[in-house]
C-alpha cells in the first residue's frame, strides 16, 4: 500500500487554511509480528497534522519484522513527514 495514497490521508485543507509548512518527526515500533506499535510524535507542527500522521502510521499494513541472529525482534523507527504547500 502506498503511504501517500488518498485513502490514507484525509481530504481536508488544514495545511492550506492555516498556511502550515513543516516536518513532523514520528517514531514507532515494528514488533516481532510486523505490527506497528507505540507511535509517538517526536517533534510536531500542530494544527491537527501530528494527529493525522499518527493515524496514518497506525493504519499502515504489516511490515516485515527485523531479524537479529535469526530471531525476529522489535525495532523503533523514526521518519520525517514533510508538509509543503503548493501555491
Amino acid at each position: 500500500s502506498d503511504v501517500c495514497s488518498s485513502d490514507l490521508f484525509p481530504s481536508h485543507d488544514i495545511p492550506r487554511e492555516f498556511n502550515v509548512d513543516g516536518t513532523v518527526y514520528v517514531s514507532f515500533v515494528v514488533d516481532e509480528n510486523g505490527d506497528v506499535r507505540d507511535t509517538k510524535v517526536e517533534r510536531g507542527i500542530g494544527y491537527g497534522m501530528d494527529e493525522m500522521i499518527t493515524n496514518v502510521i497506525n493504519g499502515l499494513p504489516k511490515f516485515k519484522p527485523a531479524e537479529q541472529n535469526d530471531k525476529k525482534v522489535k525495532v523503533r523507527m523514526m521518519i520525517p513527514v514533510k508538509f509543503k504547500l503548493i501555491k
